[in-house]
């Protein structure tokens, strides 16, 4: 089988499963990826494009905005030679005012001086300055044509392509009335706090609940709404929040319209929680087998379970990244796919596997995880410990290899 997708695959096992290493089983969502990609090397390869490209990631916190970008700049650096891509990114928490961004437009025009093409992340644009000042209005006129007005004089920042991420998904329902409720200060329900009640039952930790016969269960954090549906939902969803937003009695951040008008393109991350599409080209080099007449078997996991394990085998490859890993025990796999369904973000099991101990013999076992996994996870490991005593946890070892940018068509 021939496809137009597999040339820019993460190779784990005998299957690619995403854009690079940003894993993503969904065939819509990797076409979506692959388009994105697609038109960032048009625009590079283009000399005479006017100003920058602007793309706004809409995403929660934590569902991997940095690092497809990153993906994204180390596919385009493939196939854009000789031109050098460089990635910059810029944290807006880290400025004390929005005069801070001039700095910022002047490394980007260095890019060119040195004769690299410059992909940049500017991450928590919804930032407020002192006066309840935003950064919007600052973007506005480097999106637009490539201009920077400092001290009453410009210059010219050249092309570049702009990713622009918040700390929260600017066109969400649930935001702006957040916003509201905080600008009126009344009226707006406020969740319990179990610190000032105490008759309040404590928190018990429910992790322990994902863990069946030695592998995460399917629970609440997941659903059976498809890709395509999310992303649907999700368009209609924006088209309504900018129609509020744009009515004369709503008061969104100044120039928070003009800013989101000059988006060449929107990019929708979804959570954690959305499932794959079932009928997915990823789909036929997921677990299953081929027999001797070369059919190929079902899938022994769950679609949405093997996502979530070739997340976790995608970090590990990012902590070790010079082949130091060739097998991954389960129970590993099983411990922190239950800590990426206990929340929409991927920052805790990330976390564990980046304090995490080199494995000496090409396996990644338990022992390698940090002290602080197993505290801050202990029901998942005494009931996996508990299983593996009584013998119903047969702890296999999971072949992996990294085999990326450049696998074959079948």
């Amino acid at each position: 089988m021939t496809t137009n997708i597999s040339a820019e695959k993460l190779c784990l096992s005998d299957g690619r499963f995403g854009l690079g290493g940003y894993i993503a089983l969904s065939q819509e969502r990797q076409e979506d990826l692959l388009g994105l990609s697609d038109m960032i090397r048009a625009y590079i390869k283009n000399e005479n494009a006017p100003r920058p490209m602007n793309i706004l990631l809409e995403a929660h916190p934590g569902a991997g905005k940095s690092y497809l970008v990153k993906e994204l700049c180390q596919l385009v650096k493939k196939t854009v030679e000789p031109k050098q891509v460089d990635f910059l990114t810029f944290n807006l928490t880290a400025m004390e005012s929005f005069r801070d961004l001039a700095p910022c437009f002047r490394k980007i025009q260095n890019c060119h001086l040195t004769k690299t093409f410059p992909v940049v992340l500017f991450d928590e644009v919804d930032t407020q300055f002192p006066q309840n000042r935003h950064s919007y209005s600052s973007f506005l006129a480097p999106m637009y044509d490539g201009k920077v007005y400092e001290g009453g004089e410009s210059f010219n920042i050249g092309r570049a392509v702009f990713f622009f991420a918040a700390s929260k998904a600017l066109l969400s329902k649930s935001t702006w009335e957040s916003l509201s409720c905080e600008s009126a200060k009344d009226g707006c329900p406020k969740e319990p706090d179990p610190n000032q009640d105490e008759k309040s039952p404590p928190h018990k930790d429910s992790s322990s609940n994902l863990v069946q016969d030695g592998r995460p269960q399917e629970s609440s954090q997941l659903n059976d709404e498809s890709y395509p549906q999310w992303i649907k939902n999700r368009m209609d969803e924006m088209r309504d929040v900018i129609e509020h937003l744009r009515n004369p009695g709503s008061k969104p951040p100044d120039k928070f319209l003009d800013f989101l008008d000059r988006m060449d393109r929107i990019v929708f991350l979804p959570p954690l929680k959305i499932m794959p599409e079932k009928n997915v080209i990823s789909s036929q080099y997921v677990n299953g087998t081929t027999d001797n007449a070369g059919t190929k078997n079902e899938p022994d996991e769950p679609l949405w379970l093997t996502e979530l394990y070739l997340i976790i085998i995608s970090m590990i490859f990012q902590r070790f990244p010079n082949d130091l890993v060739t097998y991954v025990e389960e129970k590993v796999l099983t411990i922190l796919t239950s800590a990426l369904m206990e929340s929409p973000s991927r920052r805790k099991p990330d976390s564990f596997v980046r304090n995490s101990y080199p494995p000496v013999d090409g396996i990644f076992r338990v022992e390698n995880l940090p002290p602080h996994c197993r505290d801050e996870l202990r029901d998942i490991f005494e009931k996996i410990e508990t299983m593996e005593e009584n013998g119903d946890l047969k702890n296999d070892l999971i072949p992996v290899k990294k085999n990326r940018y450049g696998a074959e068509d079948d």
